[in-house]
């Protein structure tokens, strides 16, 4: 933005925000099986793909993760996390009852899936679906993921879209 208000057209301060500090951020919403209630954690964040920083800031959505499921409650994570399969999948094995769902191809430049689903279900939750959903002219296409509380494997209680 402040090369727009400056006329800046070389745009050194747009590139230089690639590498700026970025949040993750956590939501406990309430799920529901019939009468019974459940507390659900929702977490999501972006970080960067520049190499000086990404795998710092990786790092820390791991640890951010980590530090909110302390409390054994289901947890759901949706992110883009500009990395490629293999080392999302590292990353992820790192944490206790982590499943990392591999979505398809979410870059709209190249066959590159950057954004990620993955949940620690603590025994309650379950995948009822992840979708990408192609066809958004921006640089990723959305993911729709939805869960079920378990024993309601056909109705979706929760939707997140990203």
């Amino acid at each position: 933005m402040v090369d727009l208000i400056n006329g800046d057209t070389s745009f050194a301060r747009s590139r230089e925000g690639l590498e700026e500090n970025r949040a993750a951020v956590a939501v406990t919403g309430k799920a529901f099986n019939g009468e019974e209630e459940k507390d659900v954690r929702l977490i999501t964040t972006h970080i960067a793909r520049s190499p000086e920083v990404h795998d710092d800031q990786l790092n820390q959505t791991i640890d951010f993760i980590k530090d909110n499921t302390k409390d054994g409650r289901p947890t759901i994570f949706c992110g883009d996390l500009n990395g490629l399969p293999p080392e999302i999948r590292i990353a992820f094995s790192k944490m206790s009852g982590f499943i990392t769902e591999r979505t398809t191809r979410t870059s709209v430049n190249n066959d590159r899936t950057l954004d990620y689903c993955t949940y620690n279900e603590a025994g309650v939750l379950g995948l009822g679906n992840v979708e990408v959903v192609y066809g958004f002219k921006t640089d990723h296409y959305p993911l729709v993921a939805s869960w079920s509380l378990a024993g309601e494997n056909e109705k979706p209680v929760l939707q997140v879209d990203r």
